[in-house]
């Protein structure tokens, strides 16, 4: 994960980025936060779990849990960001839904995901939810369904909302108004999520000419099945 990510970090600065944020909860807890504990702060990089923190230590007084995939619930990340403020939150391990998301799994596959997510986090008697991984929000409507059908009162959180917030106060609103999308291998799905999200705007799509394991490859071999689930008490 941490060659990975500094391949990424450098091809990004050789493109000419000037601002990168680490638009993932396991490299933002594994190897972004700890090169700041050690580095400091000066470089212009925004990880997900901070900006999550602050504000939602901030806004809300509820009880959280967070969903996460077993390589960010190992670096217990957000455990040690939300203990900052006095918040003990509870975690959900989902390894499964990150992949069938990548993958482009039917929608009833998902549902079935977020729906057996959804009945942990109505167990353990929370009322906020943060989803904990960048895949996660493209259940969103299915874990607002699950929770629905349950008549659980549950505020589903987005942490790009708030790390858009803070790439917004680090880098200005103003851009170009082009976009560049560089991806480690071609994905049918990830175009068609592009063309979905931003139907009126001419957007590049480039493909690398060496490719990087996906996600499941890429997956330690110690990590969580992909079928279990798990919550801390």
């Amino acid at each position: 994960l941490e060659r990975l990510t500094l391949r990424a970090m450098r091809l990004l600065r050789q493109e000419g980025a000037t601002t990168l944020v680490s638009a993932c909860h396991s490299v933002s807890a594994s190897v972004i936060r700890p090169m700041f504990e050690l580095f400091g702060t000066g470089a212009n990089i925004v990880e997900m779990v901070g900006p999550v923190t602050a504000a939602l230590a901030h806004e809300q007084s509820g009880r959280i849990v967070i969903a996460m995939t077993a390589a960010t619930a190992r670096s217990r990340a957000y455990e040690e960001g939300f203990r900052a403020y006095g918040i003990v939150p509870k975690t959900i391990v989902c390894s499964d839904l990150a992949p069938a998301v990548e993958r482009g799994a039917p929608a009833s596959v998902i549902a079935a995901i977020a729906d057996r997510v959804a009945a942990h986090v109505v167990a353990l008697e929370c009322d906020t939810f943060i989803l904990g991984c960048t895949h996660f929000p493209h259940a969103r409507a299915q874990f607002t369904a699950a929770f629905a059908a349950r008549g659980a009162a549950v505020r589903v959180v987005d942490p790009a909302v708030y790390v858009a917030d803070a790439v917004t106060r680090m880098a200005g609103a103003r851009g170009s108004g082009r976009g560049r999308f560089l991806l480690s291998r071609d994905s049918e799905v990830f175009r068609a999520a592009v063309a979905r999200q931003f139907p009126d705007r001419a957007l590049t799509i480039a493909v690398l000419p060496t490719p990087v394991p996906s996600m499941e490859e890429a997956q330690p071999r110690d990590a969580v099945p992909q079928s279990w689930y798990g919550a801390n008490p």
